[in-house]
């Protein structure tokens, strides 16, 4: 082989490790973004499953309390005191919230909780 030939297969080379590596890098991109990410840019719950009484749903803020009413069967556990000094008060307890009404209940009289929650001598005030 003539050195021009294998200064071109030598550059075929390079260049399929170099798509195999982007390729890799891609991957591991769209692995983390479609599995770990979603979970914490938003996460419903400060942690739990909801689906016993030990892995229960855990609510911290005044959001966690709020996302209650997308889970009126599962188990939750109250792990701090939601009052006006905790975070999401504005946007979910005060009397500016829900369009000036307030807090909007939890549930209707057609969809109501049925699920358990374990307040942990904690207060919601």
């Amino acid at each position: 082989m003539g050195g021009q030939a294998m200064r071109n297969l030598f550059k075929k080379g390079a260049n399929q490790k170099k798509r195999e590596f982007s390729l890799i890098s891609v991957s591991i991109v769209l692995f983390v973004l479609i599995t770990v990410l979603p979970g914490q840019l938003y996460a419903q719950f400060a942690g739990g499953d909801g689906t016993t009484e030990t892995t229960a749903y855990q609510i911290e803020t005044w959001e966690h309390l709020n996302n209650v009413r997308d889970h009126l069967d599962a188990y939750f556990v109250l792990i701090a005191d939601l009052d006006d000094a905790t975070e999401g008060y504005d946007d979910f307890a005060s009397s500016s919230a829900n369009d000036g009404d307030g807090w909007e209940p939890i549930g209707t009289l057609g969809d109501s909780f049925a699920g358990s929650f374990d307040g942990q001598d904690y207060t919601i005030s």
